[in-house]
C-alpha cells in the first residue's frame, strides 16, 4: 500500500503579507509588498498606479516652487566668501534633506503644496536630490569661469548658454510627459505630485 503523507495544519503557509504602508511627509501611500527584486518598470508602473496622472503637479506651481527656491539661492549668492558655491550647493541638495521645511522636497515645493518621492515609496535622500539636480549646474556655475585668463567670458557665456538650452529641455519633458516627470527625475528615480489635501 502507498503511504500518503498528510502535512499538519500548523504547516500550512501563512497568507501573504498585506500591502505595506509607507510614509511619505506624514502622509500615506500604500505601495505593494514584495521580498523579489523588480526591474525598473515595474516600480515605476506600481508608483504611478498610486500616484494617478489626474494627480500630476501643475505646472505652473513648479515653475513658481523654482523660482522660490532661485530666490533662496540669490539671497545665499550674496554671503561673503563663497556665496556663490553656498547656493549652488542649496540648488542641488534642497530636495533630499530631511530638515523642517527641507522634508520631502525644496522650500519652493512646500510653498506650493507639492512633493518629492522617490518610486520606491521612500522619502528622498540627499544623493537623490545631487543626481536629479546636477544637470543645473552649467546655468547655476557658468558666469564663475569668467574669472579665466583670456578666454573667460566666452567660456561663461558658452556654459551659462547651454544651462538655459537644458533648462528649455528639462521644461519640455515635464510638459511632454504624463506624470511630469523630467530628466532629473528620471535619473534619480523620484517623481513630483501634489500634496493630498
Amino acid at each position: 500500500m502507498t503511504r500518503v503523507d498528510v502535512k499538519n495544519k500548523n504547516d500550512v503557509h501563512p497568507p501573504a503579507a498585506h500591502p505595506r504602508v509607507e510614509r511619505v511627509d506624514q502622509r500615506d501611500v500604500v505601495l505593494p509588498s514584495d521580498t523579489k527584486k523588480e526591474s525598473s518598470e515595474s516600480v515605476e508602473t506600481k508608483i504611478l498606479e498610486v500616484f494617478d496622472p489626474a494627480n500630476k503637479a501643475n505646472l505652473v506651481k513648479r515653475f513658481h516652487a523654482f523660482v522660490i527656491d532661485a530666490i533662496l539661492a540669490t539671497g545665499l549668492a550674496w554671503i561673503p566668501s563663497g556665496g556663490t558655491w553656498i547656493a549652488a550647493a542649496f540648488m542641488l541638495l534642497r530636495d533630499g534633506c530631511s530638515l523642517g521645511i527641507l522634508t520631502s522636497g525644496s522650500p519652493g515645493k512646500k510653498v506650493m503644496k507639492l512633493c518629492l518621492v522617490r518610486l520606491d515609496g521612500k522619502k528622498p535622500k540627499l544623493t537623490d536630490s545631487l543626481i536629479r539636480n546636477w544637470i543645473f549646474v552649467p546655468l547655476m556655475l557658468g558666469h564663475t569661469f569668467s574669472i579665466v585668463p583670456l578666454v573667460g567670458v566666452f567660456l561663461s557665456v558658452i556654459i551659462t548658454a547651454l544651462g538655459i538650452l537644458i533648462v528649455m529641455a528639462e521644461t519640455a519633458f515635464v510638459i511632454a510627459d504624463v506624470e511630469g516627470r523630467r530628466l532629473g527625475d528620471r535619473f534619480s528615480g523620484t517623481l513630483v505630485t501634489a500634496r493630498k489635501k
